[in-house]
């Protein structure tokens, strides 16, 4: 009986041994892949992991049979930890044919990332990683990355060695065919500066409204977006493109707490919390204080950077705590930032969810903040270029309401004074009428035709027009006086200005006595032949008045001189009238009783009506 216990025992013993011993070479055990598929790319996979906290372990110590390995997920949260991280993988080519594959890693924040492996029983090794700049690459790409070749039927054992100086950040390996590698970094790229360029034209909307009206309410929400712009291109890695130092780049990385803290105040400028909600007011101001700490605190020291994450989800909540409340306050533009904040809150919860393994990693959530702060951008945007529309509305109304008031107290000022105003008017219409009336004939005198020909002649240079001008002058006139005696003379000058004045029907033609038995005509608008056929008319006109004269013809005739031109810089109004004077002169040199043009280059011709 004793005997069958002890031999239940050593059995025991053995079963218990061999299960121990079976479970540290599972430990040691590194997973082996197929690679030579075609379009061969491997995401999501298991890895052979091992975690050094001193940081001193080199490949002969992590290759060796004393390395106790785990397994891990390639797909994994970098923990708070300052330790560096070791992968381990077999890559196997079962193809006759050379294989060229690629290794990165799918986030750019490492600080160190490292390859190891043997070739023809050596160890070679590749540096990447923030601490070497693209141009000590193997491969200038914005991520980590490295190429393998494997020879025909090749088993080839890859470390990976990470560290990191960022916590709580997801990260992920990737092993795949160059076209699947080349084909993603473009896609990438194009996303990226689709965000950027659609990102930075919004900014610089906003830059150009605060240049415009210089409220701090634009400047903190152009700070805002530039801070966030220059987050999202160094989380991308693609500074790396732009600058080599790690340390100027953990410098940058105050960029997202900078542009939580302009949000912040920009939100409070929107919403007028400090007027209409001062509680929430209060906290939003401890919020930016926060905000800005963290700042200088990454500033100082990148691993609080992990303090920024824990920061980012509660503190965006609160934001739009305060939005929902205004909006349900009715308060101006309220429900415009509850939508748009709510995109950009979105983001940010992706973000963070996915760095602190709370949301599964996807394109979605890695990157819909992308998509998120492009469009809050949008959203805000067009909010405050409608708080422009809405501040003209206000002041507009304000103006209208200014001169409303004013209206009312003129228009009793001005019931006051109308009456005592009104003989002082008619004196002034009379004196006026004096001024601008020729006494006998009731046209326009030589003073009023003076003023008016110098505004026609600018009203036609500025809409570069012909301006025409007809003087005329009674035939002998003179004789007619001498004959008949100066009262009959002076009725025939009234009837020759009551023709004249027949052939003036637009409200813009002027007609005028010059001077004794001379007139003029101003014909705004009116060619050369215009102004002729007008001036025959007339002089057909007052020969078939058979005005009683002793002349040769035995009645009252009419000269006139025409001339019409584009009024310029080099000549004044008087050259118009100087060059009527000379056609007159003309008609007159030629016999009397006919019409004589002339054009500016001082070309005379008598005018025939056809």
């Amino acid at each position: 009986m004793v005997r069958k216990q002890l031999l239940i025992l050593w059995v025991g013993f053995l079963c218990l041994l061999s299960f121990e011993l079976h479970a540290n070479q599972q430990t040691r055990v590194i997973p082996t892949y197929l690679v030579a598929a075609k379009n061969y790319q491997l995401k999501d996979f298991t890895l052979a992991y091992l975690k050094d906290p001193s940081k001193q372990l080199g490949i002969h110590d992590v290759a060796s049979d004393q390395a106790n390995w785990g397994l891990i997920a390639s797909r994994f949260i970098v923990p708070k930890a300052d330790v560096n991280h070791w992968f381990a993988i077999n890559l196997v080519n079962d193809t006759p044919v050379n294989l060229k594959r690629f290794v990165r890693f799918d986030e750019a924040y490492m600080s160190q990332a490292n390859i190891f492996y043997k070739r023809e029983g050596t160890w070679h090794s590749e540096q990447s990683g923030l601490s070497q700049p693209l141009e000590n690459r193997s491969l200038r790409s914005r991520l980590p990355s490295f190429v393998i070749d494997l020879a025909p039927y090749e088993t080839r054992t890859v470390y990976l060695q990470m560290y990191s100086d960022y916590y709580l950040l997801t990260m992920g390996i990737v092993i795949e065919q160059a076209e699947a590698f080349l084909s993603s970094e473009k896609r990438y790229t194009a996303g990226y500066f689709f965000y950027f360029g659609a990102a930075l034209s919004l900014i610089l909307y906003n830059m150009c409204l605060f240049l415009s009206l210089r409220e701090k309410l634009y400047a903190f929400y152009v700070l805002h977006g530039l801070s966030f712009l220059v987050f999202a291109f160094i989380y991308s890695g693609f500074d790396l493109h732009v600058h080599s130092s790690e340390s100027f780049r953990y410098m940058l990385n105050t960029s997202p707490a900078l542009a939580l803290g302009f949000f912040t105040l920009f939100t409070r400028e929107l919403l007028k919390t400090k007027k209409n909600v001062p509680v929430a007011d209060l906290m939003l101001q401890v919020l930016v204080g926060l905000f800005f700490a963290a700042a200088v605190a990454i500033a100082i020291d990148i691993h609080h950077y992990y303090w920024l994450i824990v920061l980012g989800v509660p503190s965006t909540s609160l934001l739009l705590a305060v939005g929902i409340y205004c909006y349900k306050q009715r308060l101006q533009f309220s429900g415009i930032y509850v939508f748009g904040v709510s995109w950009y809150i979105l983001g940010v919860f992706l973000i963070a969810g996915v760095n602190i393994g709370f949301i599964p990693y996807g394109m979605i959530s890695r990157y819909g903040y992308l998509a998120g702060s492009l469009v809050e951008l949008s959203v805000l945007s067009f909010a405050l270029a409608y708080r422009i529309k809405l501040l003209q509305s206000e002041t507009l109304a304000y103006q209208q309401q200014i001169l409303t008031n004013e209206q009312k107290a003129t228009q009793r000022l001005e019931q006051q004074v109308r009456e005592r105003t009104l003989a002082l008017e008619k004196a002034n219409q009379q004196l006026e009428q004096q001024n601008r009336i020729d006494g006998l004939t009731g046209l326009f005198n030589r003073a009023y035709f003076d003023g008016a020909l110098a505004t026609e002649w600018l009203r036609a240079k500025r809409e570069q027009q012909p301006l025409c001008l007809i003087m005329c002058d009674i035939d002998h006139f003179k004789d007619f006086n001498d004959h008949y005696g100066h009262q009959q003379g002076d009725v025939c000058i009234q009837e020759v200005a009551k023709s004249l004045q027949q052939f003036c029907l637009r409200p813009s033609d002027i007609c005028a006595r010059y001077g004794g038995e001379e007139f003029i005509i101003i014909l705004p608008n009116t060619s050369l032949k215009s102004g002729g056929q007008i001036a025959e008319r007339i002089r057909q006109h007052i020969l078939e008045k058979r005005i009683e004269d002793q002349s040769p013809q035995q009645v009252v005739t009419l000269s006139s001189g025409v001339v019409a031109l584009i009024p310029d810089a080099e000549r004044q109004p008087q050259y118009l009238i100087q060059l009527a004077d000379k056609a007159l002169y003309e008609s007159k040199h030629q016999g009397r009783n006919r019409v004589t043009l002339v054009d500016q280059n001082e070309v005379f011709s008598v005018f025939e009506l056809r």
